[in-house]
């Protein structure tokens, strides 16, 4: 109870701008694409285990006892939605969508507990669900189909992770020693290369995709890395920092990441990557935005701070614990 208490006094706070969107309306009309996800791209590629649309929140149960899909309104009533395990949280218009698992099946239940239905049955993750398409990787597939799971259509192989940008979806392939950024298609056509070296991770904002390579990652961040911006002519452009950026989430003024450089540390960095300062010396992963608020795991215990999930202000301000965890090793 004291987490959920402790996110919904933290998160009606952040009920200001969501960032939905990355996508625009596409220049094949007849796919009749949607303008708009059910969260943004940093999230989902980090589980997405929140989500936010308009006025409505709804979280995981991070760590309590069963597994529990929750609902935040703006004037902080909570709602049980669902029983089940849920990440890649999508919300469209008064519903749900998610993985009942990293990887599971693809579920959709209303905003107010009911009408819960499975989709697609089997291992799918990384979910992105706008108002006419579902998005979601199958294995190393990348797949499209319609709002019930029908009608799919695979449009990609060797695909590691991707989010939707603009008019196309764009992905990285391989592994973090190998592969490359990609662009295509919602309809499968006009593959392209945008950028030939492997990626660690990538996210994106209303105008850009920002991307991190490591110049060794079999030094876990004691080489350095480096930070690109791709925007929507794109135009890679190398930011100035040297170090090995993770978990990467990205507003339109600022990008925050896990430092594995400095062992995990979170920090924030302008868009042009000035400005960087460390808001927390704790090992951070899963980092989400939500609002003007960061929602992040803690995953070993620090200067007395206890391992589980906090929010804490995008100033660094205003650290609050969501619920106390055991991290397996």
């Amino acid at each position: 109870m004291y987490a959920r208490k402790s996110l919904a006094v933290s998160l009606i706070i952040s009920l200001t701008i969501i960032i939905l969107g990355g996508c625009h309306a596409p220049s094949k009309p007849e796919i009749e694409w949607s303008n708009q996800w059910g969260n943004i791209s940093g999230n989902i590629l980090e589980d997405g285990y929140v989500a936010a649309n308009g006025n409505t929140v709804c979280y995981a149960s991070l760590n309590e006892a069963a597994d529990a899909l929750y609902s935040l309104s703006e004037t902080g009533e909570i709602t049980l939605i669902s029983r089940k395990a849920a990440y890649n949280l999508n919300i469209v218009d008064n519903q749900v969508y998610f993985t009942n698992g990293l990887p599971g099946s693809i579920c959709r239940i209303d905003i107010d507990g009911t009408n819960f239905k499975t989709l697609v049955r089997g291992e799918y993750r990384n979910l992105f669900v706008s108002q006419s398409h579902m998005a979601y990787l199958q294995g190393s597939s990348l797949v499209v189909s319609d709002l019930a799971g029908e009608h799919t259509t695979t449009i990609a192989s060797d695909v590691r992770r991707f989010l939707p940008f603009d008019d196309t979806f764009l992905f990285i392939t391989g592994n973090m020693e190998a592969g490359g950024l990609y662009q295509i298609n919602p309809d499968g056509t006009g593959q392209e290369c945008l950028f030939d070296r492997p990626i660690i991770c990538l996210c994106s904002n209303s105008e850009a995709i920002y991307f991190s390579v490591s110049n060794d990652v079999t030094t876990f961040g004691a080489s350095g890395g480096s930070v690109y911006q791709l925007n929507k002519e794109r135009k890679v452009m190398q930011l100035p920092t040297e170090m090995e950026c993770w978990d990467m989430n990205a507003t339109d003024e600022h990008i925050f990441f896990r430092n594995q450089s400095e062992q995990g540390a979170l920090y924030r960095m302008d868009l042009d990557g000035s400005n960087m300062i460390c808001l927390l010396r704790e090992n951070c992963t899963n980092i989400h935005v939500m609002g003007n608020s960061l929602v992040f795991r803690i995953v070993t215990t620090g200067k007395g701070v206890d391992a589980g999930y906090y929010v804490m202000g995008q100033d660094g301000n205003d650290l609050r614990l969501l619920d106390s965890q055991t991290v397996p090793s």
